[in-house]
């Protein structure tokens, strides 16, 4: 840092105005900074390609953090010649992610699972998927493409996460392309991830609906038939739960996890959803969940949802000003 503004003061790229205040000639500022910090990315378009140049020639002096960086900041300008750097970097991290996966995998104790986490190699791991992420982000066919193959050639894991990452950014007119070209879609990806993993976050399930995928909804559905006690966490679980109704403690885990359901059934507007919102109302006590599946089958055109409020305000939990401020019409 210190190298880089002595370098501004001695080319001119920074000066002091008759005023004391700081006067800078921008493009060669960046131009500066980019030589000594080739993480940072300049707001000036022109100074892109020797951004590109300057990391690949010093990517092995900079931290993982570093490298991340400035990395991210070219893929967030869509910057196509950042292509070919960011691939070159997730082909040269590759095989050391593997060595970590498989040592993360064949550790039987937590000491030893510790151990696999060690801060090198996690830093490495993170850069890896951050990596990826920036790549989907230039969004060319040629992006989308290399990220099908990584995924091809990869085992669950590496393969799981950029499924996530290919369907984490929507579906562009690139990804369209390469779903035709490859003869399947990434809704299609994400639910095998669903489906074939151990275990998942429910961020994949409002992903895939988010996506506007209906089979999301089935398996919101299944949550709020079978809701239950303990963990959320496989759908293979809750596929043999018995149908047991519940209370749920509220800001508990499961209770999170339930609003969290209801609140996607009502985004994605299905009206299978609209008996099972109902029942929530009538099983469950707390306010919350009763008056998030009231504003759900509001939003999908159930009358009932009058009679939720209704009760919510005979009851003193909500007044009329609560519900002005959440606008609904009661």
């Amino acid at each position: 840092m210190m190298l880089a503004i002595a370098e501004c003061f001695e080319t001119g790229a920074y000066s002091i105005d008759d005023y004391s205040y700081l006067d800078q000639d921008y493009s060669g500022a960046d131009r500066i900074w980019f030589k000594h910090q080739p993480h940072r990315v300049a707001k000036a378009e022109a100074t892109l390609s020797s951004a590109v140049a300057i990391l690949n020639n010093q990517a092995q002096h900079l931290s993982y953090k570093e490298r991340g960086e400035g990395y991210s900041a070219l893929a967030k300008m869509r910057y196509p010649e950042a292509l070919s750097l960011l691939t070159q970097a997730v082909e040269e991290l590759e095989p050391e992610v593997k060595r970590l996966l498989l040592q993360l995998r064949s550790a039987s104790t937590p000491s030893e699972k510790a151990d696999a986490l060690e801060a090198p190699p996690s830093e490495q791991g993170m850069l890896y998927y951050s990596l990826i992420a920036n790549i989907r982000r230039i969004d060319t066919i040629e992006a989308v493409q290399y990220l099908w193959d990584l995924m091809k050639r990869n085992d669950s894991e590496i393969r799981d996460n950029v499924a996530l990452m290919l369907a984490s950014y929507g579906i562009s007119e690139s990804v369209r392309f390469v779903e035709d070209v490859e003869n399947i879609k990434v809704t299609d990806l994400l639910f095998q991830v669903i489906q074939q993993s151990s275990s998942w976050s429910f961020n994949h399930i409002k992903l895939l609906g988010s996506l506007g995928d209906s089979r999301a909804v089935d398996i919101l559905l299944t949550f709020l038939r079978q809701i239950p006690l303990g963990s959320f966490n496989s759908y293979k679980q809750i596929l043999t739960e018995l149908e047991i109704p519940m209370q749920i403690s509220c800001q508990s885990y499961e209770w999170r996890m339930l609003l969290a359901v209801v609140e996607m059934l009502e985004t994605l507007g299905d009206f299978r959803a609209v008996e099972p919102l109902f029942q929530i109302t009538q099983q469950q006590q707390d306010p919350t969940l009763r008056l998030a599946a009231g504003r759900a089958l509001k939003t999908l055109g159930d009358s009932r949802s009058r009679e939720i409020f209704t009760q919510l305000l005979e009851e003193g939990i909500y007044t009329p000003l609560h519900f002005e401020q959440m606008g609904l019409n009661i």
